[in-house]
């Protein structure tokens, strides 16, 4: 997932979906979900659940990992 903010200082949120497909791992673009408010963790969640569900998808069924660009995946010395 990725946040674009527009001109108009509307929020989106870009979406990609990964998964196994014959023990083989795809992603894919799911979507630009407008965020319809703030871009708290919160509002994500139930926007980018609320999108899911209207595709009958079952966000329960799902694992979810986001991050702030912080240094989350360089270690504690970078």
């Amino acid at each position: 997932m990725d946040e674009s903010t527009s001109r108009s200082i509307e929020k989106n949120c870009i979406v990609y979906v990964r998964y196994l497909e014959n023990f083989e791992p795809r992603t894919t673009f799911y979507g630009i979900i407008n965020m319809e408010g703030d871009g708290s963790a919160e509002n994500i969640v139930k926007n980018l659940s609320t999108s899911w569900e209207n595709d009958d998808l079952q966000p329960s069924r799902t694992c979810w990992l986001a991050t702030d660009n912080a240094s989350t995946f360089k270690g504690m010395y970078s």
